[in-house]
């Protein structure tokens, strides 16, 4: 389910989907919720997620390197971003990641 993330965003693209952000929103297995995507304005990569019963956290990772955000408690969200340069999704291809302690 997380590697989807890039496949769904592709398609999203081709389709002709886009505008000043590109995001997704999936309900984990493991439960909460996951968003995650980029902002054209500023070419920011993001990945934040919200679980209401465990401690959980997310990853973003750009070619300019990866941002894991902290063991986040149950109740908040976690975020994790990361700002590059260029055309963030054609050339960067960020990856987006969220995971449950």
């Amino acid at each position: 389910m997380k590697s989807l993330a890039v496949l769904a965003m592709s398609g999203a693209l081709a389709t002709g989907v886009g505008a000043a952000a590109l995001a997704g929103t999936q309900k984990p297995h493991e439960g909460g919720d996951w968003n995650y995507g980029v902002e054209w304005v500023g070419n920011r990569a993001f990945s934040d997620y919200h679980h209401n019963d465990r401690c959980h956290g997310s990853t973003v990772t750009t070619v300019v390197g990866t941002v894991r955000s902290v063991d986040t408690r149950a109740g908040e969200t976690s975020r994790a971003s990361k700002w590059t340069w260029g055309n963030l999704f054609w050339y960067h291809h960020p990856s987006y990641h969220y995971r449950v302690c």
